[in-house]
Parts: structure tokens; C-alpha cells; sequence
């Protein structure tokens, strides 16, 4: 079985600007791309997108694509972008696509620090409810609960309580 990835198409434009050729003395800027990384284990492995250099795991869940939709990916690009941090720092794994659990995925990303846009708390092993928005501790890690990206999206109160729990997390 093979896998095919599309890049969306904002990760397109962002790789080839307005030209194609640049013409003139000025270097053209680098522009972001999402990498795909592969961590190898004894066992099963599992890719993250990003670099991963600040050590933030976010994950999802997402049946019908790779890690995130095109529309959920450019929305989370500008959170990030608000909380100063970009794809390089951060490792995004889809839950849905993976055969380890939350837990062993924090551990293999080496995770300092993790947001789970998945409101449901077992994600991570964890049993009864969490409060959304508001920052846990789990294995040494401080977490952050919250609803998924499409449903942050599209309602102006849960940006904003995703706002206000990003600015006092990092």
C-alpha cells in the first residue's frame, strides 16, 4: 500500500511567492515547509509533521487525511504564528493514523509541553473529565485539553479561551 501526500495549496503559494524566478540581487526568503519526519522505533513507527525543535506535540484526529485538513493546517499555522512559534517548532501527529497511544506518542516526540484538540481526556490516559483550556501536568509534560481545531474555528468564544490559556502556556 502506498501513500500519497498532498501539499496544500497555502503551503504551495508560501514555497513559490508571487514568481517563480527571482531576478535581482535580493536572496529569496526561505520559505516555511512542513517536513514530514519518521520516528523510528523497535516496533511500529509513525510520522509527525513538523521539526519538533521546541518539543510541542499536538494532536488530532483526523480519519480522512494525513495530519490535518488544508483548512484546519492554515488555521493552526496562525495560532502558532500568534504564540510566536512555527511548524519547525512543533511535532503535529493525527491519533487517528497511528497505532501508539497518546502517552507513548509524548514520550516518543520527547514532548515538554503537548495540546490535545481532542476533548476527550482517556486520549492520554486519563480517566473522568479535565477541564478544557486550562493547563495539566501528565508524566512531567504540561498539557493543554481543548476542542478540536475545526470547532475552535468557527466559534469566536473558544478562540478566544484558546488565546488566553496559549498566552499564559508559553
Amino acid at each position: 500500500m502506498s501513500a500519497s501526500y498532498k501539499l496544500p495549496e497555502f503551503v504551495i503559494a508560501k514555497l513559490y511567492g508571487n514568481n517563480l524566478v527571482s531576478i535581482g540581487s535580493e536572496p529569496a526568503k526561505k520559505a516555511e515547509i512542513p517536513v514530514e519526519n519518521v520516528v523510528k522505533t523497535d516496533g511500529p513507527t509513525f510520522s509527525y509533521l513538523g521539526d519538533n525543535e521546541q518539543k510541542i506535540t499536538i494532536i488530532s484526529a483526523s480519519e480522512n487525511h494525513a495530519y490535518l485538513d488544508e483548512k484546519n493546517l492554515e488555521f493552526l499555522t496562525k495560532v502558532l504564528s500568534a504564540c510566536n512559534l512555527s511548524l519547525r517548532d512543533v511535532a503535529i501527529i493525527n491519533l487517528s493514523r497511528t497505532s501508539f497511544s497518546g502517552l507513548e506518542i509524548l514520550k516518543k516526540t520527547n514532548a515538554s509541553k503537548a495540546i490535545v484538540f481532542i476533548p476527550q481526556p482517556n486520549v492520554l490516559g486519563l480517566d473522568g473529565n479535565v477541564s478544557l483550556y486550562h493547563k495539566i501536568s501528565i508524566d512531567h509534560v504540561d498539557c493543554i485539553f481543548a476542542n478540536e481545531l475545526e470547532v475552535i474555528e468557527a466559534d469566536k468564544k473558544l478562540k478566544i479561551d484558546l488565546w488566553n490559556t496559549l498566552k499564559t502556556f508559553f
